[in-house]
């Protein structure tokens, strides 16, 4: 159950406060108790800070993505924090900082990128008017592109190989083309 408790603090500082809340469309008491529960969090786990990101408020790794893109990444890796580290190109301490976060709130994360599973095109294309769509291939298209490029340049070799092994060279010098030269003289 939710707690009152009251805090002095400096007419600047309620100021700001004040302000912020109404820049995020909150009241000043539910913005005073997210700030507080975030400097708590911030202090409680490495490497994690906020961001407004729209009109969220998100834990992010410090100076990298949101928690949810990490562990939505990290759930591809069996949530093994050096194959995390290695995919982001990261210390391994970020990675597991990332984890530890998500640990201890998991439903936070969850929802985060259960909303981001459930964004349409429609609803991006709200959000964002100026956003084109296009195709990406799948992996298995690129490969199977590259498998058809490496099938046409080992066509392309043997064709152009004769049937004793040596190369077919096409001669681009002074090839007479039949009969003898025209000399100038006389007869």
């Amino acid at each position: 159950m939710p707690q009152v408790i009251s805090l002095r603090i400096p007419d600047t500082t309620a100021e700001r406060l004040r302000t912020t809340a109404r820049r995020a469309g909150r009241t000043l008491n539910e913005w005073g108790a997210l700030s507080l529960e975030e400097w708590l969090r911030q202090n409680e786990f490495a490497d994690i800070e906020f961001r407004s990101i729209g009109s969220e408020r998100l834990a992010c790794l410090k100076a990298a993505l949101p928690i949810w893109q990490i562990i939505l990444v990290a759930r591809a890796y069996d949530m093994d924090p050096e194959r995390i580290a290695q995919h982001f190109a990261w210390p391994q301490r970020r990675a597991q900082a990332a984890l530890n976060y998500y640990e201890a709130f998991p439903a936070e994360i969850d929802q985060a990128i259960e909303d981001n599973h459930a964004m349409t095109e429609t609803t991006l294309k709200r959000l964002l008017p100026q956003m084109e769509t296009f195709m990406v291939p799948s992996s298995d298209y690129a490969e199977n592109q590259r498998t058809q490029a490496e099938n046409q340049e080992i066509k392309a070799e043997r064709q152009g190989v004769r049937s004793d092994g040596d190369r077919d060279v096409k001669s681009g010098g002074d090839k007479e083309s039949g009969g003898d030269k025209e000399t100038a003289g006389s007869s």
